[in-house]
This record gives structure tokens, sequence and C-alpha cells, in this order.
């Protein structure tokens, strides 16, 4: 039997610009652009359970995130997305339920 599994590991704040394909180069840095630019996005993966293994796919965000911060290239990237996400959300947690 397969069974696929859905993981929600909560979302991603990105610049509306990205997913929308706006020609705006200033997107990619977030200079100049305000909250109202901002978009939040779901993460989601996707477990796949096959009677010859499992498959992970896309594999969301960890739990660590809902304490950490991630520091991408000094803290550039860090405009570009950051993660919305609370305890127990992460795809850790998810699969740890599984067992």
């Amino acid at each position: 039997m397969i069974r696929l599994h859905i993981f929600h590991t909560g979302s991603v704040r990105v610049d509306r610009a990205i997913p929308c394909h706006e020609r705006n180069p200033l997107a990619l840095t977030g200079f100049l652009r305000g909250k109202d630019k901002k978009l939040t996005l779901p993460v989601s993966c996707y477990l796949i359970e096959h009677p010859k293994g499992r498959l992970l796919l896309d594999t969301g965000f960890d739990t660590k995130y809902a304490t950490e911060r991630p520091r991408r290239f000094c803290g550039l990237l860090d405009r570009i997305s950051a993660p919305v996400i609370r305890a127990n959300e992460g795809v850790d947690d998810k699969l740890r339920a599984l067992g």
C-alpha cells in the first residue's frame, strides 16, 4: 500500500515580486520595500510511504526556525524570505509523530 502524507510546516514571508514575477530589481534586496509588498505563503512537504521505502519531497521548515532565525550571507538574504513557524510545526516534529 502506498501512502501520501502532506505536512504543513509553517509559512514564509516573501516580497510579492518573487511569486508574481514583477520586474523590480529592488524586490530581491528588500531595499525600500515595505510590509505592504510582502506575501505570506504556505510551506509544505510530502512524505510518500511505499513498500520499498520512504521518500520525503520538499523538506519544509525545521522546528528550530520557531526560535532561531537563519542568518544567510550575513543577513542579506534574510530580507528576501523569512520563515514563520510555531513550535511543533516543523517537519522534524511531524516525522517524529509518525514514528
